[in-house]
This record gives C-alpha cells, sequence and structure tokens, in this order.
C-alpha cells in the first residue's frame, strides 16, 4: 500500500505532484495573469482579517497534534494585486511533506508560547523572513476527513496567521524547501487559475480542487485555508469541483 496522507501543505507524502504537469489538468500554462477586481486589496485584508473571530477547533490530544501556518502578503505601491507567499519543500526521504507546496508553517514546539509563535518560528527558520505582528487568524482545520479515511494519517490541527510585510522581501530558504513563489491573489481569484488534482493510492481514488499557477499546483489542506481567507473576505475560489469528490476505489494498475 502507498504511504501517503494529508500534509501541512497541499498534497500526500511521496507525491512529486503539486506541478502542473501532473496529477489532473491545469488551469494554466505560463504566461500574462489577467486583470481582474481588486476587491483582495490590502486594506480589505487588513480590515477583514483584523475584525475576523476566528473558529478554534479542539487540539488533538496526540503529542504533534498542533501546527500553525503564515499567510504572508504584500503589496508594492502600484502593483495591481497584493502576492502570498508560497513555498516548495524540499524532497526528502523522512520528511512527510515531501516535495508538496505549503504555506510557511509546521508543528508546535514545546518552547512556543503560542501558535502565532509556531508561524513565525518556522517561518524564520524555513525562510528566513521575520514576521511581524500577525493580522489576524483565520479559522482553523483538521485534517479528520483523511484520518478517518487513511489508518495510516494522524490528526492534527492547522491554526492560520495572517501577516502583511512592507516590502517584497528575498527568501533565503533553508534545507527543508525547495522552492518559493510569490502568487498574485488576483490570480488565485481569476477563473483561469481553476484547476483539479487526482490522488490515487492503491486503496483510494479522488478528485481534489485545486488552482495552477505556472508549474505549480496547489490543493488539500493549503487550498482549504484558502478558502477560508477568500471566506474572511467576501470572495470565493473559482473551483467548482467537491472537496473531495471520491471515485469510488483502489486505482487501476
Amino acid at each position: 500500500m502507498s504511504r501517503r496522507f494529508l500534509s501541512i501543505g497541499v498534497a500526500l507524502p511521496g507525491q512529486s505532484g503539486n506541478r502542473s504537469g501532473a496529477g489532473g489538468q491545469t488551469g494554466v500554462r505560463a504566461g500574462r495573469i489577467p486583470a481582474v477586481s481588486r476587491s483582495a486589496d490590502s486594506a480589505r485584508i487588513r480590515r477583514c482579517v483584523g475584525s475576523h473571530r476566528a473558529r478554534i477547533e479542539s487540539a488533538p490530544e496526540s503529542p504533534g497534534g498542533e501546527a500553525a501556518v503564515a499567510l504572508i502578503f504584500h503589496e508594492s505601491p502600484g502593483s495591481a494585486s497584493p502576492e502570498l507567499l508560497f513555498i516548495e519543500r524540499a524532497a526528502r526521504d523522512d520528511d512527510p511533506w515531501s516535495g508538496q507546496m505549503a504555506f510557511p508553517g509546521g508543528r508546535r514546539d514545546s518552547g512556543d508560547r503560542d501558535l502565532a509563535e509556531t508561524a513565525a518560528r518556522e517561518t524564520l527558520e524555513e525562510v528566513g523572513v521575520p514576521l511581524p505582528a500577525a493580522l489576524g487568524r483565520l479559522d482553523d482545520f483538521s485534517n479528520d476527513g483523511q484520518a478517518r479515511r487513511f489508518p495510516e494519517v494522524r490528526r492534527v490541527r492547522v491554526s492560520p496567521f495572517v501577516y502583511e510585510l512592507p516590502r517584497r522581501p528575498r527568501p533565503i530558504p533553508n534545507h527543508e524547501v525547495a522552492s518559493t513563489v510569490w502568487i498574485p491573489l488576483r490570480w488565485i481569484f481569476d477563473p483561469a487559475s481553476a484547476s483539479t488534482y487526482l490522488l490515487e493510492r492503491d486503496d483510494y481514488r479522488g478528485v481534489f480542487p485545486a488552482f495552477a499557477f505556472r508549474d505549480y499546483k496547489v490543493w488539500g489542506i493549503t487550498y482549504r485555508i484558502l478558502e477560508g481567507l477568500a471566506e474572511v473576505l467576501g470572495l470565493s475560489l473559482p473551483s467548482t469541483t467537491p472537496y473531495p469528490n471520491d471515485l469510488g476505489g483502489p486505482a487501476q494498475r
């Protein structure tokens, strides 16, 4: 049986299909980003995130069951859209999120005072970017569905925090990160970005909503976190694929 499970990032360990050439249809080829509404500008993010009262889920009883991620955005003067920072995790046999797209972040350490400190510490370690105080916290997300579906999955609760930087920093990835990419919010919310991801295991097949940007594809928990951000902003992501669309059986080998 394939030993893959949904990660804090966007996919399952051992799957390299976060590049648009694999794992389902692509939403777009590399090229021009069309102009769309500026409804998700920095002022709207500050206002909506700052006033949002996050839904806090109960933490798993097992050690290591709490995690936090950082949604980091900046908007340059005169730019058409704020940009969000994503990372591509390095391929490593000992990393359960190997090769996947994600937000900076990770599991809470015993020395972290709170989950906001977890998000900031992990971001500094992974991409060398110091963070200011968070604008706010989005609703928690957990992988309960995957934990029920796949016996090898350990439940984790992910707490997303939103940060604004006055300037676009140059990330310095550590050994855990293969690459970083800034993706404009106007593209994430554009219908042309909509895509799907086909997950195939020995014991499961399913199609998940996703969005594609150049060679990258984002799905899974990170896509769900983006749905939470969109809801706070009064927007919605363009994919209409259910989460997930089970195809009812093991993959055909």
